[in-house]
């Protein structure tokens, strides 16, 4: 909207205005821009503007009052610094000539032009363009001014057309061409888009593998933690973040016409990660799912499927015999819960390795811890520069309080906040500093827990067997109504080497070992924590 001066009276402006044109003293305002922040700072177009426009003013005997713009505004819309300069030369009645460098540098949008230009006329004030001058006197002049305008609007529309053509091109390709998300730096090598993670991206890749390996985490403590590695980010900027397929390296967007593509961009985190994490924001039982009452002696209710559905238990009580059952239009089964149970002891007791393997495994458990005090180490940099920074703020905002450079009343909003962080990001270094020092006690314990589950499940404390279901099977088993067995959906990558071993040992015999039970493996695996981890 076009800003006007309190108590202004326009016919009197406009009846000065003509006054003055007539006797030749009206003055001009000159109108100079380009288009983006990249051509203002790469050339010199307004200069060049500039510099032609005052020497129009110069060979005409016009007095320049003053100057506008210089500097980037688009016209496919009226800006605020193109109102504001349409609002002051309205206002002034020594202003009767807005000159520019081309009638395309007015405006590039047909309506809007057209409609402004009548405005001013209306006022008294002409447009007049450098490089398309025209005789006002001439009875057509109006009508080739809204020609050079409407050609300025037919040329905006096919440079609109052409961009679009190649942002289609380029998405396409797999290429992001606007502004990339949070973590991504975005550089231009020749022709092709580059993106590439950043510090920030490094630190925003811990909130999935949060959420897959703590469902129950909120968000706000997702907040907390990544705010303590130093990269500050809102609830909603978070939630956009975890939706977004583009960080594990696929590209949705509105050129695709609902297609998703696979992008070029570094990819942040993997695709199974991302969907685990999507089931998991959604709810989906198959991500992990979530008991809401303990119901102790039906441990495995939530953890078996029949069909994609999950087994609920009930007991009949006249026997007092607990079942598992499911019905559906696609089918029912009903097992004793003793069946079910024997049967799961029996999956468990896959895990158990011959004690003739254990020191080669105590090796390998080695090597994996070793890869996680390094993957400590890097977590415990990030925190302790955020220490580092905030201590080195705190000091600041006590000298600026001495010194006076701040009140009271602000000092202590600030001082609150700081050290408010500076707690929780201390908390978290600890938090992230495991004691490995006694190393040795750790795999004591790690090779027990894993080597006896099943009689750790079968004390049947609810919330034991529901974390050792959960740490070996993620996303639970599925039970085979023909064979009255069960078959397994994904194991935890320790103890599916666990199982390898196992069955290798007992096949010793066999020429060639399956190469997928090589113990190497496990050191790029994941999912080993202390036996108490998780439980």
């Amino acid at each position: 909207m076009i800003k006007k001066s309190k108590n202004t009276n326009f016919d009197e402006i406009i009846s000065k205005r003509k006054s003055l044109t007539a006797s030749g003293k009206g003055k001009a305002a000159i109108w100079t821009r380009v288009s983006s922040e990249e051509q203002f700072k790469s050339n010199s177009s307004i200069d060049t503007q500039l510099s032609a426009c005052y020497q129009y003013c110069e060979q005409h005997n016009k007095e320049v009052k003053c100057e506008f713009g210089g500097t980037f505004e688009s016209a496919k819309k009226a800006g605020d610094k193109f109102l504001d300069m349409v609002g002051c030369v309205l206002n002034d009645p020594e202003i009767d000539t807005i000159v520019v460098f081309d009638i395309d540098r007015f405006s590039r949008n047909l309506e809007e032009g057209l409609t402004y230009k009548s405005q001013l006329n209306k006022s008294g004030v002409c447009l007049t363009s450098v490089n398309q001058p025209i005789d006002q006197n001439n009875l057509l002049a109006k009508h080739i001014e809204a020609i050079l305008l409407i050609v300025a609007d037919i040329d905006n529309a096919m440079r609109r057309h052409k961009c679009q053509e190649g942002m289609i091109a380029c998405i396409n390709r797999g290429e992001w061409y606007s502004k990339p998300p949070l973590g991504y730096t975005s550089k231009k090598v020749n022709r092709e888009h580059r993106l590439t993670i950043n510090e920030d991206g490094r630190i925003l890749k811990n909130a999935w593998e949060w959420i897959a390996n703590e469902p129950s985490i909120t968000q706000s403590r997702i907040i907390e933690r990544l705010k303590a590695r130093g990269l500050t980010i809102t609830k909603q900027h978070l939630s956009a973040c975890l939706r977004n397929c583009f960080y594990c390296g696929r590209l949705e967007h509105k050129y695709l016409e609902g297609r998703v593509i696979i992008g070029k961009q570094e990819q942040l985190i993997s695709e199974a990660l991302f969907d685990k994490v999507q089931a998991i924001l959604d709810g989906n039982n198959n991500a992990g799912y979530e008991v809401a009452a303990e119901t102790p002696q039906f441990p495995l209710k939530g953890h078996i499927y029949y069909n994609n559905h999950l087994l609920t238990g009930y007991t009949v009580k006249k026997k007092n015999i607990d079942y598992y059952k499911y019905s559906g239009k696609d089918g029912s089964v009903n097992v004793s819960a003793k069946e079910l149970h024997a049967k799961y002891i029996e999956l468990l007791n896959q895990f158990k390795v011959p004690k003739e393997l254990i020191n080669i495994l105590v090796e390998v458990i080695k090597a994996k811890f070793a890869e996680k005090e390094g993957m400590q180490a890097t977590e415990q940099s990030n925190i302790k520069k955020n220490i580092a920074t905030l201590q080195t703020q705190i000091k600041k905002t006590k000298r600026n309080y001495a010194i006076g450079k701040i009140d009271e009343d602000v000092y202590k909003d600030v001082i609150a906040d700081l050290e408010r962080d500076l707690h929780k990001a201390e908390g978290e270094l600890e938090r992230a500093s495991v004691n490995l020092s006694n190393l040795a006690t750790y795999i004591d314990d790690t090779i027990a827990f894993a080597c006896n589950l099943s009689s750790y499940w079968q004390k049947m404390d609810f919330e034991m067997c529901q974390g050792i279901q959960k740490l070996v099977f993620p996303e639970g088993v599925k039970w085979d109504k023909e064979s009255r067995s069960y078959r397994t959906i994904n194991y935890n990558s320790f103890f599916e080497i666990l199982h390898c071993v196992s069955d290798s040992y007992k096949n010793r015999q066999e020429k060639e070992k399956d190469k997928s039970c090589d113990l190497s493996s496990l050191v790029a695996g994941g999912g080993l924590e202390p036996p108490t981890s998780g439980l």
